[in-house]
């Protein structure tokens, strides 16, 4: 049968709990509201004290942090919804100086500045690899145009009023680029011009895939020669691969390029 609390009197469970907190050679908790007895004590190398000690310290802590986050205390904070700006490093000890003195003077430690290096390589290429297909879908949609026999859209200087000189194409500059027999301003044929733009493509691609392997080789061996130099394990980068890059550039293209070969069938 469940013990009533409310039937012991008030000034013995008052002196039971103090004599309880003042017992020496033993660790107890504190009595939580509403109960009569106290936890129950334990030796000091126990490690359910132990564990009674961090569950109380972890309480405290909760306590002081809800004190100092509440809405009373960061009324009146002047940095409320501010970022933090830190002028000093308090971990960086003796080298406090030596840092300050190279980044007033514009410098910065090797392994930040090969990261920075990596990292804008790394969008350089991913820019590179997007024009490229934009140029490949330029170049596929002026060939389709040419298949479905329509014509060149006029450029700015086509109108009337625009001067003779400007109208001029460059081939008609390049002698050694005309077709035999043709007038130095003439165009080619568009059966000429479409095989031209379709081999244009394909070797453009080639080479732009050979030279995005060689580049992202580059990258890896700087990678992994900054992943051995950093001092800090959580500051590495994760190495690229030169054929995850040519595979990614060759699954974008596949379809512009596949319709070249629609497009010669015409």
């Amino acid at each position: 049968m469940a013990r009533d609390d409310s039937a012991f009197p008030l000034p013995q469970r008052d002196a039971a709990v103090k004599e309880s907190r003042s017992a020496p050679g033993g660790v107890q908790g504190d009595v939580p509201p509403g109960r009569l007895h106290p936890e129950p004590r334990y030796h000091p190398k126990d490690p359910r004290a132990v564990e009674l000690q961090v569950s109380r310290l972890y309480h405290e802590a909760n306590k002081v942090l809800e004190e100092a986050v509440s809405p009373e205390k960061l009324k009146d904070n002047p940095y409320r919804g501010k970022p933090l700006r830190f002028e000093e490093n308090p971990f960086e000890g003796d080298l406090g100086m030596a840092h300050r003195l190279l980044k007033n003077t514009g410098h910065t430690l090797p392994w930040i500045a090969t990261k920075k290096e990596i990292i804008d390589e790394r969008r350089a290429i991913e820019q590179a690899i997007d024009d490229h297909i934009a140029w490949v879908e330029q170049r596929v949609a002026r060939y389709l145009q040419l298949s479905s026999g329509e014509a060149e859209p006029p450029g700015p200087d086509a109108s009337p009023q625009a001067e003779p000189a400007r109208r001029f194409s460059l081939r008609a500059l390049l002698p050694w680029r005309r077709r035999p027999g043709a007038k130095a301003g003439a165009g080619p044929a568009p059966l000429e011009e479409k095989e031209r733009l379709r081999r244009d493509v394909l070797e453009g691609h080639s080479r732009f895939v050979e030279h995005l392997r060689e580049r992202v080789a580059g990258l890896r061996k700087v990678i992994e020669r900054y992943n051995l130099e950093v001092p800090l394990f959580d500051q590495q980068l994760p190495n690229v691969r030169p054929e995850e890059y040519a595979a990614r550039v060759e699954a974008r293209a596949r379809d512009l390029l596949a319709r070249l070969g629609a497009g010669a069938e015409r």
